[in-house]
């Protein structure tokens, strides 16, 4: 992006993803993309990624969620990526997009990336990341929203860089997306689950506002090639949640 070339979100997100096809390993690569009709509006997050790692006969995957934000041009002025219109619940839309995302069960790794499109970056007053996007879990974040933001500001004032990333990024340590990537993978967050050969799918229980409810994730079956089937259960599984993106990304036996 900060080579001008990618000019939003989702330009943005897809091409860091489909840059996995750089990385030197042995692995298989899954991708679904289709406009969501209504953006973001069950579970507050652009896309999903899966990683499998095969043990035996078994199937084992690490999932996680995230939400993308254009945060600052190339020009290195900031731009209003919380827009202050008012969404139906009186909320700034990223303020009603964490408050979705705690319908997420637990066990999912959920992140918001923020992206900064300057190209240089050696002078950067933000604390920004100098390689690819600049990452914090949903949970610092909740947690500077429901002790911080939501006790000093309107309940629905939007966020901004100046004010809420420069605190942030000054008070909880921010992380790369490679970053992002490896603790999932070494599990220091997020839950293993079995597939289930039966259904092809996971199951995750546990929502992080405590209500009742899972999660079903339809998971393709790879031995043999693309399924059309499995493509449209997975279409099916995005429309109904409002996601933009699906990845597999699939390690065998490594």
């Amino acid at each position: 992006m900060n080579k001008g070339g990618i000019d939003s979100e989702p330009a943005y997100v897809v091409t860091l993803l489909d840059r996995f096809d750089d990385i030197p390993l042995p692995y298989t690569l899954f991708h679904v993309r289709q406009t969501p009709e209504g953006a973001e509006r069950e579970l507050g997050v652009d896309a999903i990624m899966l990683f499998a790692k095969h043990i035996g006969s078994d199937i084992e995957y690490k999932v996680g969620m995230f939400e993308a934000k254009w945060v600052v041009k190339h020009n290195g002025n900031v731009r209003t990526w919380d827009p202050s219109k008012k969404t139906d619940l009186k909320l700034s839309r990223y303020t009603e997009q964490l408050q979705k995302q705690r319908q997420i069960p637990e066990g999912i790794a959920v992140w918001t990336m923020f992206i900064n499109a300057m190209e240089n970056l050696t002078r950067n007053k933000y604390r920004f990341h100098r390689i690819g996007a600049t990452c914090l879990w949903h949970e610092a974040i909740w947690s500077y929203y429901t002790l911080g933001k939501m006790k000093f500001t309107t309940y629905f004032e939007s966020w901004n860089t100046k004010d809420d990333l420069s605190c942030l990024f000054n008070c909880i340590r921010p992380f790369n997306f490679a970053r992002t990537i490896q603790e999932i993978l070494e599990c220091n967050t997020g839950v293993p689950k079995a597939k289930d050969l039966t259904t092809n799918s996971i199951t995750f229980d546990n929502r992080r506002d405590g209500c009742q409810g899972n999660l079903i994730i339809p998971i393709p079956d790879l031995s043999n090639g693309w399924n059309r089937n499995d493509i449209d259960e997975i279409k099916e599984f995005m429309r109904v949640h409002g996601l933009r993106d699906y990845y597999v990304i699939d390690f065998g036996n490594g």
